[in-house]
């Protein structure tokens, strides 16, 4: 594999190249252990056009590496431009490839092709270490990130008033809770997939109890890859976290507040009742690269 991984760094987009794995011997050992073959007739036997086998070597021609290397390739592209096409990124006019795909002549031959033509696309030297160089920067002083786009929805769930016109006729998520229809499910949203946050950001919510004598408040916080989401019980959302903060007092007009921070690799979420002077925060906090809770 650490062969492998070389040479798809190295191999070029010309038809005259070969890639060229060398064969341990213990692969050899193995196959004759395994089969009670040897490895070059089980290979040369399949009779795969453009796979040769010796006794050192596995070589394979270049229209098989092609075809290796289309579909990553093509998927790269296609996400590329997909992001090229954000209204946030208009003013981009630089491409700059780094990690050890990046590397790869192939690659960096469809990237060109793609974008060269608009922007310019730089390719450092040692590109596979720069990922390795920002982490430890980072690691160093996190202060160095200024800002996140997010990469997943980020919301808590909630209940409405029912209303028709905003929620349609379809009533499957209608329950009566103290006499009032009240749309269930719904997702309120802290932060969409794409959105650029920057670190330290604090974005402020308020609700309130659906019961007279509730005595604690349920927060249920949800994720998704989708970027417009409006119920926690569609397809693709997935629940992350909840937690209760008590209330004191009784009636539907107690104040619960709720503030979210977007931190350096974390999202913490905050809730409690207003205006019951220093009650202490309840709070969680969820990995925001992976959307976990930690």
């Amino acid at each position: 594999m650490i062969t492998f991984d070389h040479k798809k760094k190295t191999i070029q987009n010309e038809e005259s190249d070969k890639l060229n794995i060398e064969i341990p011997d213990s692969m050899h050992e193995i196959a004759l252990e395994v089969t009670g073959r040897k490895l070059i007739d089980i290979v040369n036997n399949q009779r795969i056009p453009g796979v040769k086998c010796n006794k050192r070597m596995l070589i394979i021609d270049h229209d098989i590496i092609q075809d290796l290397f289309r579909n990553p390739v093509q998927e790269i592209v296609n996400h590329m431009r997909k992001l090229m096409r954000l209204p946030q990124l208009k003013n981009v006019s630089t491409i700059l490839m780094v990690g050890g795909f990046s590397e790869s002549p192939i690659l960096q031959a469809a990237v060109k092709e793609a974008f060269g033509k608009r922007v310019k696309v730089l390719i450092p030297d040692d590109a596979s270490l720069c990922v390795l160089h920002g982490a430890v920067a980072f690691g160093h002083n996190p202060n160095i990130v200024t800002s996140r786009v997010a990469r997943m929805t980020y919301g808590q769930e909630i209940c409405k008033t029912y209303d028709p016109e905003k929620h349609g006729a379809d009533k499957r998520r209608v329950k009566v809770i103290e006499s009032i229809e009240k749309q269930t499910n719904v997702m309120r949203i802290y932060v969409k997939r794409g959105e650029v946050i920057k670190v330290g950001q604090v974005k402020e919510f308020t609700f309130f109890p659906v019961t007279v004598n509730q005595t604690e408040i349920l927060t249920d916080v949800y994720c998704t890859e989708k970027s417009d989401v409006e119920y926690v019980d569609e397809e693709g959302v997935e629940h992350i976290g909840s937690w209760t903060t008590p209330l004191e007092g009784k009636g539907l007009d107690r104040e619960i507040e709720t503030r979210v921070f977007f931190g350096e690799t974390e999202l913490v979420v905050q809730t409690r009742q207003i205006g019951m002077g220093d009650k202490e925060w309840v709070q969680q906090s969820f990995d925001f690269l992976s959307g976990k809770k930690i």
